[in-house]
């Protein structure tokens, strides 16, 4: 049983934190709506903050566009490095992008 009022506080934040996500979230899966109708220019730049700051997710989507060419010029060299990024972080698409 949870005592006090601290205890609940801490629940209800990991309730609100598992309800909405990482704030990065949203973005990246704008992105993904994006890539999916073909808007490429405009998911990188949806998904740039959120690679900037080390979200896996975002680096690993990001190393994908670099990969095929995806409103990017294609640069197997830098989708490598994004893939790096996210794979030293845990991101299992991202380790296999590297050959992990």
């Amino acid at each position: 049983m949870i005592a006090g009022g601290r205890g609940r506080l801490g629940v209800v934040a990991a309730l609100v934190w598992l309800g909405f996500g990482h704030p990065a979230a949203a973005e990246i899966e704008a992105a993904r709506d994006l890539m999916e109708a073909g808007r490429f220019e405009a998911a990188r730049a949806a998904l740039w903050p959120a690679a900037r700051s080390g979200n896996a997710e975002a680096e690993e989507l990001i190393g994908v566009m670099y990969a095929l060419g995806l409103g990017v010029e294609k640069d197997e060299v830098r989708a490598f490095e994004w893939y790096l990024r996210a794979a030293m972080k845990g991101h299992a698409g991202a380790q296999s992008g590297v050959g992990w």
